[in-house]
């Protein structure tokens, strides 16, 4: 078995095929996002991969994404592996050799490590334990598009069913606008929600890349919500194999009373339908029993609760201490206005 690293090893076309036809394999997976990273400010990524007798038999991910520039970004340097590594047949003693080979790579260059699983790992788990990380309770919700509109439509709570109602009386529209100008509007939106909810954004070039980079499968949509041909909201999703990735989202607050935020995911869900696609990854909704405002909202669209959780290792405690407290700093002082 041959461990690789980097793409000047990695045959492009088996790394292709090799996550497309794995059953887990998602889009974080694909050398396209792997270009985005290579080309987005304060991101680098990490690309292990495990051949045999000239065969992918393991592919691991990640990016290492600093908060902030200069010297100040050693101490807010995480690695994210979305969708964990993959292997052949799940086999654990390669996940194992995946993950030992990369805990000697990142340690170096991440305080840091998140594991965001996307399906469920629970064979993996107690590899995961004895390469040094721990198990996190995580929530994502999914929504089965593989049925009939109307049962899609009764899944909706009546509420939501309303507002979408509402929306439609006041004449929101909703349009695909993936230009540079509907990524400019959308984005300006986005920034106005981090900022209110004092998180990062990536920078603007990282959705720039991703359209440059993702054609047909992977793709990209900007779905957007217009009133009076002005754009009040916006959903921008990633679309691999049959599913869409709800990404990023944002409205603006001035125009919360048009449900934006309840019309367009269910106009996405009807295009998706239309397209062939038969999941929706509404993401992230936080930990279980602890309240969360964000998996309440998803929760309206009648999704399914899955718990994959995540797993995380921390490389360097000592910066992790100073990091937290830093980011604190950081955020009284990046969203004082």
């Amino acid at each position: 078995m041959n461990i690789l690293e980097g793409t000047n090893e990695i045959n492009e076309q088996l790394w292709e095929r090799f996550i497309y036809e794995h059953p887990n394999g998602n889009v974080f997976h694909t050398p396209q996002m792997f270009q985005v990273y290579e080309n987005t400010r304060r991101y680098k990524p990490i690309i292990l991969a495990l051949e045999k007798e000239g065969k992918i038999k393991g592919i691991l991910v990640a990016v290492i994404e600093k908060v902030l520039n200069g010297i100040l970004g050693e101490y807010s340097a995480r690695s994210i592996i979305r969708g964990g590594p993959l292997v052949e047949n799940n086999d654990n003693e390669l996940c194992g050799l995946l993950l030992g080979n990369y805990n000697e790579l990142v340690k170096k260059h991440a305080i840091l490590s998140q594991v965001r699983n996307f399906h469920d790992t629970l064979n993996y788990e107690f590899i995961f334990k004895e390469n040094g990380f721990y198990f996190l309770d995580h929530l994502n919700i999914f929504i089965n598009l593989d049925v009939s509109k109307d049962k899609l439509w009764e899944s909706l709570q009546s509420k939501s069913r309303n507002k979408i109602r509402k929306a439609r009386k006041l004449n929101v529209e909703v349009e695909i606008d993936t230009t540079n100008e509907g990524l400019a509007e959308s984005y300006n939106i986005l920034k106005e929600v981090y900022h209110k909810a004092k998180l990062p954004l990536p920078d603007i070039s990282f959705f720039q890349n991703i359209i440059s980079h993702f054609s047909k499968n992977p793709a990209i949509k900007i779905f957007v919500a217009k009133f009076n041909n002005e754009i009040i909201a916006c959903r921008i999703a990633l679309l691999y194999k049959s599913v869409v990735y709800d990404f990023f989202a944002g409205a603006k607050s001035k125009h919360k009373n048009k449900c934006p935020n309840d019309l367009l995911p269910w106009e996405i869900f009807m295009w998706a339908k239309d397209n062939g696609y038969t999941l929706f990854d509404f993401g992230g909704a936080g930990s279980p029993n602890v309240p969360y405002g964000v998996r309440d909202y998803k929760m309206k669209f009648g999704g399914k609760l899955v718990r994959y959780g995540r797993y995380e290792k921390i490389h360097k405690p000592t910066l992790f201490s100073i990091a937290k407290r830093a980011f604190l700093i950081w955020q009284k002082l990046r969203f004082t206005s």
